[in-house]
């Protein structure tokens, strides 16, 4: 930019003259483009609500569920940013909280700075965790992968969140109960519907499943939920008006399942944006989601 601007000067050819200053605004979009993505926007943590009716019950229960997921803790996401979450997750008063995996960029070092989630303490009994791909070297299908969950566990037990390994536990409020269910990550290939769905003892009573990858609805047993909530995708983390998400997204259900809610055939899918990074320290159009469910059985 400065050789450009410098040049300006000396250049006695109109033509030169607005070829160089539109090169220079180019240059400047692109600067002001990176540079908002990358500090401005990828910190800037929207609350997303969705309301949610399984049909099940004719009553309306308003169950409040924060849904926080894909945090990345590493170079970019860093303590002050979780604590952040934490504050504007509990200004929503919800009655649940859920995790849904990715809590790490990679290496389990990182976790320490999960510290903020020790807040949690006081829910004690109302915040569920998954894991997700990045607690496993971030390893796909078919490939070698290494536990990286032994601190994430230690700390959640401390603070009282409980990780759902293919298990099922039966949630209440005020006398109106749902089962949540938690997988393992699929491409560890330990998810396993059968036994998590074998733990549930009265299939009458609304079912939820948690799943970071929203794969799991390629399954055919994902059909015995009424709603699941995944993350995975950071609905693209780059994406341009019209055009959607730029990078590929890292699932075999692609772009047409990047973020959002779906109708499913016996149910409903929600995709959260997620909250942190993983490639470049990028958000673009797509600001860190934490997801406030409404919802009704």
């Amino acid at each position: 930019m400065y050789v450009i601007v410098h040049s300006f000067f000396y250049s006695k050819n109109i033509k030169t003259k607005i070829v160089r200053i539109l090169l220079l605004c180019l240059l400047i979009l692109i600067f002001g483009t990176i540079f908002y993505g990358s500090f401005i926007e990828s910190n800037r943590i929207t609350v997303k609500n969705i309301n949610i009716n399984t049909g099940k019950t004719t009553e309306h229960e308003n169950i409040k569920i924060a849904f926080l997921t894909d945090l990345h803790v590493g170079p970019y996401k860093q303590t002050a940013f979780v604590k952040n979450i934490i504050e504007k997750t509990l200004a929503e008063k919800p009655d649940f909280i859920f995790l849904g995996g990715d809590y790490i960029m990679g290496k389990e070092i990182w976790s320490a700075y999960l510290r903020p989630l020790e807040t949690l303490k006081n829910f004690q009994g109302k915040v569920f965790a998954v894991t997700g791909n990045h607690e496993f070297n971030n390893s796909y299908y078919h490939s070698d992968y290494k536990d990286k969950t032994s601190t994430i566990r230690k700390m959640f037990a401390e603070y009282g969140i409980k990780i759902l390994d293919n298990d099922s536990v039966l949630l209440d409020k005020n006398g109106s109960q749902f089962y949540l269910s938690g997988i393992k990550d699929l491409w560890t290939e330990q998810a396993d519907l059968t036994a998590t769905l074998a733990k549930i003892e009265n299939t009458t009573i609304p079912k939820i499943l948690l799943s970071h990858n929203p794969d799991i609805i390629l399954q055919n047993e994902s059909n015995e939920f009424d709603f699941i909530i995944s993350g995975h995708t950071h609905g693209g983390q780059i994406r341009l008006p019209f055009l959607g998400s730029v990078p590929p997204i890292p699932d075999e259900l692609g772009r047409a399942f990047d973020k959002g809610l779906f109708q499913l055939k016996n149910g409903q899918l929600y995709i959260s944006q997620g909250l942190g990074e993983s490639g470049p320290r990028s958000r673009l159009f797509c600001p860190p989601e934490l997801t406030v469910i409404n919802l009704d059985l």
